[in-house]
């Protein structure tokens, strides 16, 4: 980011385009501000910290922060298309070295013709693409889509030795040219309205209005299997099916709503309605379908104003409560962990980079990738909620191996448990109701292949007709109302109970209702986790250190010690997050939350705290001015 001055008397923020997600500038109304920093340990941590120059990976996660994306994405699909259909009879170019491939405005406008270079073969506009990342041979030869724009990204700041210089300007050089290519050539991503209303032919729209009402789950799934085989039949050399193929605009469920149908929705009280909306906003919605969708709307615009400062607040309470959370030692050597159950993938990725063993007389072994566990395996996990390093400091064995560029680890640890809040609350906003059920792949794939008809029996039951026998029966019977299958034709219940929606609220809810107070502990240390990182990873993958830490201070064993201290006792009774501040330090409490309790705390042991010996939070030394005694600003050191 730079300040751009446009003229005399005023500035305004220049963004690089490459800068535009890691920070959050979606151009929405947020609010961008520029501070001065008059502390020389400020200026230090900002310049290693804060400048994308300097800062290539997220800190809850391995993903790198600058990615090519929308108009540019676009263009890295448009070239990377036909990557593997070569014609070896007419080559277009032979050149020896990937810097001598020419260009212009012809060979832009075709980039599908083959090059030869070094005796191997490739598209002209893979070439481009490795030629303006400044690499000297052809490294990147696959299709590129929102799903590898990752890979893009890691390949490049490997080739790089994981130099930052070279890797952003090597980034920002393919960005430039990229965009450049969109501006000036036949590939302009335009859309008209007949693009749109013809995604659904008449045999698929009579499916569609054949979705039924009384089963939400079974709705589900057909209307997701639809939705999937009206992409597939639909035209792929149209803008709007390659703008889509190349994630730059429209999700799914984006293009669904848009073109094909709404299909079904949630309510105000986050109730799936039995009757799903078969018509899209293309063709128009009756009165009825308008005013029927108008309550998960409204739901989304509430969910919105209600949520978000919820999860603001939590961020704030959650900052205090982890502050005194800094690496301090290797190793603290406990021998204990916490006993969980691997139950995803995504559990597995959040995962990576902790110890663990499966029976307690066992070595720690580091989870280094997916491979190293299994899915439905119990082991003993190594655990900042046990770590005993003294005045609540985390040893580095405890928290895992992870890159960190700082020590401040819990305030880390707050900041992006909360933003992944903070932005659930905001998609809650854009989906405005939408069914959010999560079918089974191979289900989906069945009904979008073989479906046929979908009729209603004279018994009140549901019949989908399928053209052939051959059906995962296991899976089908998954479904709720499953009643037999008979060779192409398997038959459901209709469904009188409602069915709840997967909601951002209700994830945001758990969170809390999770961190509150509870006088009697009822469960487990380890269930309490398990619930905490089950909502988190709905929202996306975090580092499972981070849930841990949230819960490391909050239960209580007798004579009102910390249990993560004492953890052969038994636990009475568990802190909200909130009371959480004021039991680790008076001050720090008072810090957070000025109240009649705080006060009372805060000068009752105020004296105590400025002289005994006993180790600040960043906070404490903040306010006592203790943080640095260096004031003053010299900025050749702070660079060096």
């Amino acid at each position: 980011m730079k300040l751009v001055p446009r003229n005399d008397e005023e500035y305004v923020l220049g963004v690089n385009p490459l800068s535009i997600e890691p920070l959050n500038m979606d151009f929405d109304g947020d609010m961008s501000s520029s501070y001065v920093n008059h502390d020389m340990t400020a200026l230090k941590e900002m310049y290693t910290n804060a400048f994308l120059q300097n800062v290539v990976e997220y800190d809850s996660n391995d993903s790198l922060l600058s990615t090519i994306r929308h108009d540019a994405l676009y263009a890295a699909y448009i070239l990377s298309q036909n990557f593997n259909k070569l014609d070896s009879q007419n080559i277009k170019y032979s050149i020896d070295k990937l810097s001598e491939l020419p260009i212009t405005i012809e060979d832009l406008n075709n980039p599908y013709q083959t090059v030869l270079i070094s005796n191997k073969l490739f598209t002209y506009g893979i070439c481009l693409i490795n030629k303006w990342l400044n690499f000297d041979e052809v490294v990147i030869n696959f299709e590129i889509t929102k799903k590898q724009i990752q890979d893009i990204s890691k390949i490049t700041y490997i080739y790089y030795n994981k130099n930052s210089k070279k890797y952003y300007d090597s980034l920002g050089n393919f960005e430039k040219h990229l965009m450049s290519f969109i501006s000036m050539t036949n590939f302009v991503p335009t859309i008209n309205v007949d693009q749109m209303s013809s995604m659904v032919n008449d045999n698929l729209h009579l499916l569609i209005n054949k979705i039924p009402s009384d089963n939400q789950y079974l709705s589900y799934y057909i209307n997701d299997a639809l939705i999937d085989k009206a992409i597939d039949n639909f035209d792929h050399e149209c803008n709007l099916y390659k703008l889509y193929k190349s994630g730059s605009r429209f999700n799914k469920s984006q293009l669904a709503r848009s073109c094909i149908n709404i299909g079904p929705f949630a309510d105000e009280n986050n109730i799936i309605n039995p009757e799903p909306i078969n018509s899209s906003l293309i063709e128009g919605l009756t009165e009825k379908q308008f005013f029927m969708s108008s309550y998960g709307t409204r739901k989304g615009l509430v969910d919105k104003s209600r949520a978000t400062p919820r999860s603001g607040y939590l961020a704030r309470t959650l900052v205090m409560a982890m502050s005194c959370m800094e690496l301090a030692e290797d190793d603290c050597g406990t021998e204990d962990g916490i006993k969980i159950k691997v139950h995803s993938k995504d559990h597995i990725k959040s995962l990576i980079g902790k110890y663990y063993k499966e029976h307690q007389e066992d070595n720690w072994s580091l989870i280094r990738n997916l491979d190293d566990i299994n899915i439905g395996s119990e082991i003993i996990l190594r655990t900042p909620m046990k770590c005993h390093t003294k005045d609540f400091k985390i040893c580095k064995k405890c928290f895992g191996e992870k890159n960190n560029r700082t020590k401040y680890i819990g305030v880390v640890a707050a900041q992006c448990l909360t933003e992944r809040l903070t932005q659930l609350s905001m998609r809650s906003f854009h989906t405005s109701g939408s069914s959010t059920l999560e079918p089974i792949p191979d289900v989906t794939k069945t009904i979008k292949n073989h479906l046929i008809d979908i009729q209603n029996t004279p018994d009140d039951s549901i019949q989908l007709i399928f053209d052939t026998e051959d059906l995962p029966i296991s899976e089908f019977e998954k479904i709720e109302g499953y009643k037999f299958i008979n060779k192409n034709i398997i038959e459901y219940s209709k469904i009188n109970h409602e069915v709840k929606n997967l909601d951002a609220v209700q994830v945001i809810n758990t969170v809390n209702d999770i961190l509150k107070k509870q006088n009697v502990v009822t469960e487990t240390p380890d269930q309490y986790y398990n619930k905490l990182i089950d909502a988190i990873l709905t929202v996306g993958i975090t580092y499972s250190s981070y849930v841990e830490m949230v819960l490391a201070h909050l239960f209580i064993v007798e004579d009102d010690k910390f249990w993560r201290y004492n953890y052969d006792k038994k636990i009475l009774y568990k802190l909200s997050d909130k009371a959480v501040a004021a039991k680790i330090s008076p001050l720090l409490g008072f810090l957070y939350q000025p109240n009649k309790i705080t006060i009372n705390g805060f000068d009752n042991d105020f004296i105590d705290v400025i002289s005994s010996n006993k180790p600040l939070t960043f906070h404490e030394r903040i306010f006592l001015q203790k943080y640095n005694q260096n004031r003053g600003i010299n900025l050749d050191q702070a660079r060096s």
